[in-house]
């Protein structure tokens, strides 16, 4: 994986004059507040509303907000009348508030939306809009778990497994847990993860899946929404920007490398091959970028795969049949 990352590197150096992402002024304000979202900001809340309002400006409510601050209100009033005498316990009183309908949640529990499990609709992956349904996914529920377990004071953090988030928990012997969060939150087994979402042993020890992630890697992930509304929004130039933004601060985010292959083929599809039928049509400079395109959308996918990834993880139908299979470059993104 190394050698690989250093040629997808040289290549920048080599090629000044290959702009995979624009400069324009817009691009640049855009990066700068994503860049923003990593300044040392450890309130996940602030940081997940703001990401979804760079993604939805109408995400970035005072009503989600103000109803968030009450929760968290509510969830410390809560441990008070209720002193917890571990951490467990706290957990466990964290879970009732959470999942458990009574007066501590306006008798409006949190619940997974069977109805979209995965998150399909764009808005259903906002704060906002869980915090006002109080129906979830995959992507929301372990967030707002999460950020409520972190301001009554547990050690929590995020972790992946294949198209899939839930949320580790540290007690206060330095015992690690995994909590899914669409399912009450229960205690689960990282072997129930590798059975029901399949991933390779590579991307296992390489620590793309399973693992607990630092700061910054989570806030990766909790600002996902932005490149994925821009994708929505066919802005590829901004998504490969976003991307290596994200890149920077979760370097194993194979998430983002998919993504930023994804545009950069979509860009070669948009300007090179809609337009020409035929190699001898393309002037010098035409055929350079298509080269050039076509060379770091394979490199984008050939980063994610050296570290582990493969298009099918999490499918138990697809998963296994495609150990070995040859690799389809191209516009790939999940």
């Amino acid at each position: 994986m190394r050698p690989l990352i250093h040629v997808f590197l040289l290549l920048f150096a080599l090629c000044p004059q290959f702009a995979l992402a624009s400069n324009d002024t817009e691009t640049t304000a855009l990066v700068a507040k994503v860049e923003a979202l990593f300044s040392g900001n450890s309130d996940w809340a602030d940081i997940k509303f703001k990401a979804d309002g760079i993604a939805d400006p109408s995400q970035d409510n005072p009503k989600a907000r103000e109803e968030l601050e009450r929760l968290t209100v509510a969830l410390r009033e809560l441990i008070t009348t209720r002193p917890p005498r571990n951490e467990h316990e706290k957990l466990h009183l964290l879970k009732m508030f959470v999942y458990q309908s009574g007066p501590w949640n306006d008798h409006r529990p949190f619940s997974y939306n069977m109805a979209d499990p995965f998150g399909a609709v764009r808005e259903h992956r906002y704060l906002a809009n869980y915090l006002d349904s109080r129906k979830g996914n995959c992507v929301t529920m372990p967030m707002l778990f999460a950020i409520l377990g972190k301001s009554i004071g547990l050690n929590m953090t995020l972790a992946l497994a294949p198209r899939h988030l839930f949320v580790k928990f540290i007690d206060e012997e330095s015992r690690e847990w995994n909590l899914e969060a669409t399912s009450g939150a229960g205690y689960t087994r990282d072997s129930h993860y590798r059975k029901e979402l399949p991933m390779t042993d590579t991307a296992v020890k390489n620590g793309l899946y399973l693992t607990a992630l630092n700061n910054n890697e989570s806030i990766a992930i909790l600002a996902d929404t932005i490149s994925e509304e821009l994708m929505r929004k066919q802005a590829f130039e901004q998504v490969i920007a976003v991307s290596d933004v994200m890149i920077k601060y979760h370097p194993k985010s194979v998430v983002s490398m998919v993504r930023r292959g994804s545009a950069i083929g979509a860009i070669l599809q948009r300007d090179i091959l809609s337009k020409y039928t035929r190699v001898s049509e393309l002037s010098p400079a035409q055929l350079q970028m298509a080269e050039a395109l076509s060379l770091h959308n394979k490199l984008a996918f050939e980063m994610a795969e050296g570290l582990g990834w493969t298009e099918f993880d999490g499918e138990k139908g697809h998963w296994p049949a495609w150990q070995g299979a040859e690799t389809v470059e191209g516009n790939r993104d999940e």
